[in-house]
């Protein structure tokens, strides 16, 4: 009647119980900080959104499709003379705690290089929005504005995600 088929004396595991929810995911590849784009993992978890700075847009790249080697290295050196410095940082990556970097669910493991990493704690994210027709988030803080993208057709897994982390977004 009252028998406990566990044999251990403790609670019955139910059946239909999911997996535990998972508290980092990469959200994004590329982002902006105001003008400034970046190349980089965006982690996304319910504290915190992690932009990792791994490599500056470069213009003169991206001329280089049009305009050949010659017009790559020419746009490059006058869009790198005249490039603004983004100073905007939290902290290094290996300055991040050890309990971030080394959970099982963190994506950026194999992380070689001490890139800049700007940390965005959720309470002073404002304005999440995300653009019709588009794949990127919009939102501000601390008064700059953020631009993230993600992989086409992620949405509706990103949305899930931040929806279930408790991120207040427009979408």
């Amino acid at each position: 009647m009252g028998e406990n088929t566990t044999g251990a004396g403790g609670p019955v595991a139910l059946p239909y119980a999911g997996p535990p929810r998972e508290i980092y995911r990469k959200i994004g590849h590329a982002f902006a900080v105001g003008k400034a784009k970046w190349m980089g993992a965006v982690i996304a978890s319910p504290e915190a959104i992690y932009l990792l700075k791994e490599t500056r847009f470069n213009a003169g790249a991206a001329a280089g499709m049009h305009g050949g080697l010659i017009g790559a290295l020419v746009v490059g050196a006058i869009a790198k003379a005249l490039e603004k410095p983004d100073e905007t940082k939290s902290c290094k990556y290996f300055q991040l705690p050890p309990e971030v970097r080394g959970h099982p669910d963190w994506p950026a493991k194999k992380q070689k290089l001490d890139v800049d990493v700007i940390v965005l704690p959720k309470p002073f994210v404002q304005n999440m929005r995300h653009p019709r027709f588009s794949n990127e988030l919009k939102l501000s803080a601390a008064g700059i504005d953020y631009k993230i993208e993600y992989t086409l057709f992620r949405g509706k897994k990103v949305k899930a995600f931040l929806a279930d982390a408790g991120w207040a977004m427009e979408w």
